[in-house]
């Protein structure tokens, strides 16, 4: 987070369905302030390798009559120095996927919105981080969960149980990956022949729920291949085909 900028975002436990969960929370119900903008701001990211990249994220918020919080979301190529790309910004009714009058909390997975941000702007830069900044009007509570991010802007992302699936297979151009892990750790990617030999490789850092491209395949031999990750804690694979 910034330290520059005052922050009310918390860790907050909520009942949905009878099911205790966890959020991103912006408590705005409870604070008066007004104008006080509230920054949450990501790692550093590395989108060098791509030329895509995309944001999707859950968002609840019950809107009130006369209150217009608004939430935005900014980015930086230089490491935080400055944000002066703004790739979301919604407020009030337009935010919100209700209205309340009361302090809100989501209840079922209807008070909930999935809401998808193209960042192909920063592809190619290394040093990236994402903000959000919600600016309080003395509204209501907002929710946050789900951030994943993708080096695709396909809308339409495919969401996985296990923890890694790759596709399309069988596969001529291109094949993505996609993870889905508790925690990060490096990934060593690669595409092994059934005799052995190394066909493709790459080294992912920070690896938890991306999506990756392995586009390097146009030359090779139609056949079964074997798909391998293999980090600190994951030894996974999966046999693909390619067909050109």
């Amino acid at each position: 987070m910034r330290t520059d900028a005052p922050t009310n975002w918390t860790i907050s436990e909520f009942r949905e369905e009878n099911v205790t969960n966890f959020a991103l929370t912006f408590l705005g119900y409870e604070i008066d302030s007004l104008n006080i903008e509230n920054w949450f701001v990501s790692p550093v990211l590395d989108f060098s390798n791509t030329e895509e990249a995309s944001m999707t994220f859950d968002v609840s918020y019950a809107s009130k009559i006369g209150r217009n919080d608004q939430l935005r979301i900014l980015a930086s190529t230089n490491c935080g120095k400055d944000y002066s790309l703004e790739v979301y910004n919604k407020k009030g009714s337009v935010l919100a996927v209700t209205q309340s009058e009361t302090a809100w909390s989501p209840q079922t997975a209807d008070d909930w919105r999935n809401d998808f941000v193209d960042l192909s702007d920063l592809a190619g830069h290394a040093d990236v981080r994402v903000a959000f900044l919600l600016t309080n009007q003395n509204g209501n509570n907002l929710y946050l969960d789900n951030i994943e991010l993708f080096v695709s802007a396909d809308e339409n992302q495919i969401v996985i149980e296990e923890s890694m699936r790759a596709y399309p297979n069988p596969a001529s151009d291109f094949i993505e990956v996609k993870f889905n892990f508790n925690i990060k750790e490096e990934i060593l990617l690669r595409i092994v022949s059934l005799d052995g030999n190394v066909i493709a490789e790459e080294t992912f850092p920070n690896t938890l729920n991306q999506t990756y491209r392995i586009e390097n395949i146009k030359s090779t031999n139609n056949g079964m291949y074997v798909l391998q990750a293999i980090g600190d804690f994951t030894n996974l694979s999966n046999k693909i085909l390619i067909q050109q």
